[in-house]
């Protein structure tokens, strides 16, 4: 029997494509992508994210803990590390991390070829960013190099900002039917407030023709809020059903099956 010879060790090599299978795929659509860059700024214990968006470009600006360089090198550019969920609770407010298990940095990356990063933390002021059209000449992701700067914060406060451009033709954009989900997605309270374009967030942006609030104890499930939203159509593409919420944020929606009466 011949000797076994150990070759150098082979290792996954993922190229440019499969942000297109992870970014496409999860992110397409505008409101979900949005909301997943929001929940960095709650994450990250923001009391406000600013969500502005204009036909060029789509800006999410939050005032929260912003990152550092070990930060971004360590936990940003760690795709699928999943360091949100080694935190218990966020340092100022006690918050329960809500963040999609390390890859919603891609969220982005699902309506936008271009995003661009400006962060401050600690006087500093860190800036990236992340261009498919570059990205693409590479022909592994570990190849692909993006510049990291720094300077004086100066007057800067502290927060991340992410703008993203050269939007994708499939992306169609509705301030209202944005604010609606963001009302229903992300929890909000007097310590985070999502504001679009300027106007609040609030559940009265999920238009509904009565509104049926529900404030049970079960023996077995606790305490159990909520409401029920009667409309004559679908709630800003949200089909009827139960939402299941974990750490305040839904996780699953489950359909209801509805037959029809006569009255």
């Amino acid at each position: 029997m011949s000797p076994t010879t150990f070759l150098p060790p082979i290792k996954f090599r993922p190229v440019p494509r499969l942000l297109d299978h992870i970014g496409l795929a999860m992110y397409s659509n505008l409101n979900k992508a949005i909301a997943e860059l929001v929940v960095n700024g709650y994450d990250a214990d923001a009391t406000q994210v600013n969500v502005e968006i204009s036909a060029k470009a789509i800006v999410i600006k939050d005032n929260g803990s912003g990152m550092d360089e070990g930060d971004i090198r360590n936990s940003y550019m760690m795709l699928g590390a999943d360091q949100k969920r080694k935190v218990k609770r966020t340092s100022r407010f006690s918050r329960l991390p809500i963040g999609n298990k390390g890859i919603g940095k891609l969220a982005g990356l699902g309506i936008a070829r271009r995003i661009s990063i400006e962060t401050v933390k600690g006087g500093q002021c860190f800036t990236y960013e992340i261009d498919r059209d570059e990205l693409e000449k590479s022909k592994t992701l570990e190849e692909a190099h993006h510049d990291l700067k720094v300077e004086d914060a100066g007057v800067k406060k502290q927060g991340t900002t992410i703008v993203l451009s050269k939007i994708m033709p499939h992306v169609r954009i509705d301030t209202i039917q944005l604010r609606g989900y963001m009302a229903r997605e992300i929890p909000q309270d007097k310590h985070f407030q999502i504001l679009v374009n300027g106007e609040k967030c609030l559940h009265k942006d999920i238009p509904a023709k009565r509104r049926i609030p529900i404030n049970l104890n079960d023996k077995t499930c606790g305490k159990i809020m909520g409401e029920i939203l009667v409309a004559k159509k679908a709630l800003t593409g949200i089909q009827p059903g139960v939402l299941t919420t974990v750490r305040s944020r839904v996780v699953v929606t489950r359909p209801l099956l509805l037959s029809q009466c006569m009255c």
